[in-house]
């Protein structure tokens, strides 16, 4: 194995250029990803089917949050009226008003 030295001056810009991206990174993983609602009334769930109770409603146009997508084509929201995440069938949502 081969030794490399690098003096301090440069372990320090290569260590604040890490920084930098390391924090660009996260800034881009806390963005909010927006959709909307499509259907007239559409119910938000405990769970991820039509099997969970329901805990409110939402209406066309109304702006959530996706927290994620499950296989089943559920996802994860969350809505400004409601305390917890709550799921909603993903048909009933669009990346468009």
């Amino acid at each position: 194995t081969k030794a490399a030295f690098v003096s301090d001056d440069v372990a320090e810009q290569v260590a604040e250029a890490v920084q930098a991206e390391v924090e660009e990174i996260q800034t881009e993983l806390q963005e909010k990803i927006v959709l909307y609602v499509t259907g007239s009334s559409v119910n938000v769930r405990a769970g991820p089917s039509t099997q969970n109770a329901v805990l409110g409603r939402v209406r066309r146009g109304d702006e959530v949050e996706l927290v994620d997508y499950e296989d089943n084509g559920w996802a994860k929201i969350r809505v400004a009226d409601l305390a917890n995440e709550v799921f909603i069938s993903g048909d009933y949502l669009s990346d468009t008003r």
